[in-house]
């Protein structure tokens, strides 16, 4: 079973940093950089879809509403996790590889 993967560009506020990256590396993300820029900070960083989702849909809580995200399909990757279907999240998924061939 393979599922897609996700890019992303976080931009938060410096003090919310510590929290993203903990945030990021509970759901298995691969952080690939970190930059800085006047007062905030962008991570980049690729994930599973369907953490991704869990991600965007707690990103205004964790972050008080100051944080926003750019994100686009970057492959698949294998998986072992059938998880997903009980989640109620292929739906979503499903849009996404269509939105993706066409």
């Amino acid at each position: 079973m393979v599922e897609p993967l996700i890019a992303m560009e976080l931009f938060i506020k410096k003090e919310y940093s510590g929290r993203a990256i903990a945030e990021l590396g509970k759901l298995e993300a691969k952080i690939e950089k970190m930059a800085e820029r006047k007062s905030e900070v962008v991570i980049q960083a690729k994930m599973m879809h369907s953490k991704f989702l869990f991600f965007e849909n707690q990103l205004n809580e964790w972050f008080k509403g100051t944080a926003y995200l750019k994100n686009h399909f970057a492959g698949y990757k294998k998986t072992n996790d059938h998880s997903l279907y009980s989640q109620g999240n292929i739906d979503r998924i499903k849009a996404l590889l269509i939105k993706e061939l066409k």
